[in-house]
C-alpha cells in the first residue's frame, strides 16, 4: 500500500477522468459504508474501496463512503496529518467545506463548477441535515455563463459520487441538483490545492 498521507498532484483533467471512470457501468462495483474512515486511503489503488471480510467468511466486501470516493478521484489520501489543519488530518465533507470557505490550506472555494472540482455540502446544510455529502465534477457548463440560482445549469453539472443506494452499487454518475437547495447555505464548489 502507498504510504499514508500521499498526494499525487493530479490535474483537474485527470481528476475528471477518474470521476468518469468511477461512475462508469463497467467499473468495479462498490458499496457504501459510513464507518471508520472507509475507502480513499490509497490514491494509487485501482479504485477507492476498502476490502474486508467478516469473521469466518470468505466473501470480500468492497466499501467506501463519499469522501473515500472523492479522495481517490482527487488523487489524495483522505488522511493528511501534516497538511490538513482540521479533524486531526482527517478529510471529510465538513472539514473540506470549512477549510475551503475559511482557512484554504488544502481546498479553495470556486465561483463556478469546473471539471475536476468537487461539490460539497456540510452536515446541517438544507437537504443534508444529518450528514454532508461530496461528489466529483466531471462536466460543467462554461464558467462565464454560470448562475448559481439557475436550476437548469445545475442539471448540466455532472458528478460521480459514492452514496447509499440500498443493494445497488454505490458509485454512480448523475447531475448535481441534489446540492442546489444548499447552494447559499453550506454547499460549495471546491478544488484541492494540495501538492505532492
Amino acid at each position: 500500500m502507498t504510504p499514508r498521507g500521499t498526494v499525487l498532484g493530479l490535474s483537474l483533467e485527470q481528476i475528471a477522468a477518474r470521476a468518469r471512470q468511477l461512475g462508469a457501468p463497467d467499473f468495479t462495483d462498490g458499496f457504501y459504508l459510513l464507518h471508520d474512515h472507509n475507502g480513499g486511503k490509497d490514491p494509487l489503488a485501482d479504485d477507492p474501496f476498502d476490502r474486508w471480510s467478516k469473521p469466518d467468511s470468505t466473501f470480500i466486501n468492497r466499501t467506501a463512503d463519499c469522501i473515500g470516493g472523492a479522495a481517490w478521484c482527487g488523487g489524495f489520501d483522505r488522511w493528511q496529518p501534516f497538511r490538513f489543519p482540521l479533524y486531526d488530518g482527517w478529510i471529510n465533507t465538513d472539514s473540506v467545506w470549512s477549510d475551503a470557505t475559511h482557512a484554504a490550506k488544502c481546498f479553495v472555494q470556486l465561483p463556478a463548477p469546473v471539471p475536476g472540482c468537487f461539490v460539497v455540502a456540510r452536515t446541517g446544510a438544507p437537504g443534508f441535515e444529518t450528514r454532508g455529502h461530496i461528489g466529483t465534477v466531471y462536466a460543467a457548463p462554461p464558467a462565464e455563463i454560470w448562475e448559481i440560482d439557475n436550476t437548469d445549469l445545475w442539471r448540466h453539472v455532472l458528478i460521480t459520487d459514492v452514496a447509499s443506494r440500498g443493494d445497488q452499487r454505490a458509485n454512480t454518475s448523475h447531475d448535481a441538483t441534489w446540492w442546489f437547495q444548499a447552494r447559499h447555505h453550506g454547499a460549495a464548489f471546491v478544488r484541492s490545492i494540495m501538492v505532492p
